[in-house]
């Protein structure tokens, strides 16, 4: 007996080899404050895939939740913004609520863009030609 999430898809399917990927990072935050468990990529909020772009976010992520900040990326690229445009005014949202971070986004046509709005961002990529792209701060 096959299950079927919610979203009607087959448990088994596979997405297309075309279709943008998003993996996470998890680390503990230094001097994270009192209660906090540590992380957990919440889909909305730190992690996003759909037909338009894959997003893997960083950051504190309180603020990251109160934006959905993953996903209200991939829903303006879905829009017809662009991707850096998106992340940008996203990462600029939880800048002005007091937070920081930053995220990796990919689009379906194969765009990468990493911005951040913190001190620094360790961040890699494969491209898929050969080129594995790695930068800090």
């Amino acid at each position: 007996m096959s299950s079927t999430p919610s979203s009607g898809r087959p448990a088994n399917d596979t997405p297309a080899p075309d279709a943008p990927v998003t993996l996470q990072e998890l680390r503990d935050l230094f001097g994270k404050l009192p209660g906090r468990v540590g992380d957990t990529p919440i889909i909305g909020a730190g992690t996003w895939a759909d037909d338009h772009a894959a997003i893997s976010c960083t950051g504190q992520g309180e603020y990251f939740l109160r934006v959905q900040a993953a996903a209200q990326v991939a829903f303006r690229i879905g829009a017809g913004q662009g991707a850096f445009e998106s992340a940008g005014q996203v990462l600029e949202q939880i800048a002005r609520m007091g937070g920081e971070g930053g995220l990796i986004v990919v689009t379906r046509s194969g765009e990468v863009h990493a911005p951040f709005r913190s001190a620094g961002m360790k961040r890699a990529w494969f491209s898929g030609d050969g080129d594995i792209v790695s930068e800090a701060f």
